[in-house]
Parts: C-alpha cells; structure tokens; sequence
C-alpha cells in the first residue's frame, strides 16, 4: 500500500513537471516550423523548456520501468527526479510571458481599416493592428487584464491638460 502511494505521488510528480513545460516547448517547437512554415511564437527559454521536458519524461519512463520490473530505484534517483522538477517549476517562473506573433501581412480579401486583434491564450492580454494602404501597421496598443498603463504614462495616452 505505501509502495502504491509512492509510485502515485511520483506520478503526480512528473504529470506536474510535464503540465509546467508542456505549452512553453511545444510552442517552441512548432516555431522552429519543421513540419511547414510557421511564424514563431515568443516564447522566453523555449529551448530549455523542450529540453528539460524530454529529460524529464525520459528519467520518469527510465524510473517507472524499473519500478515495473521489480526494482527499486535508489535515494539518489528520487532526488535527481524531484530535482528536475523543480527545475521545471523554477524555469515556467523565470521564463516570461508568452506572447503571439503579431498580424505582419494582410489575410487575402481584407481591406485598408481592417483592424486585428490578436488575443492570447490565457484571454488576459490582446495586440491590436491596423492595415494600412501599403502594409500592417505594427501592434501598438496592448490591453494587459482589460487595462492599460494610467494617462500620461504612456506615449499613445498622453495627459490632457484639464483632464477631469
């Protein structure tokens, strides 16, 4: 029963780390546009979130394997598992927002004055941009949680003067 609850709890372990990485390296990695051409999404250390994904489910396979023939994997195995998984919490931390790429060209049809939003995944931030005569106007105004920086903060919201 405590063997069980063990196996669990480890279990519980790598499904985490595995949740922690998964979005930032596979983001990454379609970016890198193996399979067809992709314009990269941002994403701060995607590289190491790829990386320290693979050698996570590597070791959790390695240790589930010798789990399941009978073994017993040994002090220094559960330290190194429960180490890479703070890596894991410690990376996703440090590592940033992950941002979409903004609208450069124009969809085929639109017209000047087309306005597109682009809204990221989480629904908590959105980039705005305009197609002009010639070309895409870059995103210029982001909304961060429905707000933005207060008035005169920000060179596109300057303060008026007698603002009430």
């Amino acid at each position: 029963m405590v063997r069980g609850a063990f196996i669990a709890l480890y279990a519980g372990f790598a499904a985490l780390g595995a949740a922690l990485l998964a979005r930032p390296a596979v983001l990454w990695v379609q970016g890198l546009g193996l399979t067809r051409p992709v314009r990269p999404w941002h994403v701060p250390l995607g590289w190491a979130a790829a990386l320290l994904a693979a050698v996570l489910a590597a070791f959790a396979f390695g240790m589930a394997v010798h789990t399941a023939v009978g073994g017993k994997p040994r002090r220094r195995h559960y330290l190194a598992f429960l180490l890479l998984v703070a890596l894991a919490l410690l990376l996703r931390a440090v590592s940033g927002d992950i941002r979409p790429p903004p609208q450069i060209e124009a969809l085929p049809g639109d017209l000047p004055g087309t306005i597109y939003v682009c809204i990221s995944s989480d629904e908590q931030r959105a980039w705005l941009s305009a197609l002009s005569l010639h070309r895409v106007l870059p995103a210029t105004v982001q909304a961060n949680a429905g707000t933005h920086s207060a008035p005169g903060l920000d060179p596109l919201l300057p303060l008026y003067p007698n603002a009430r």
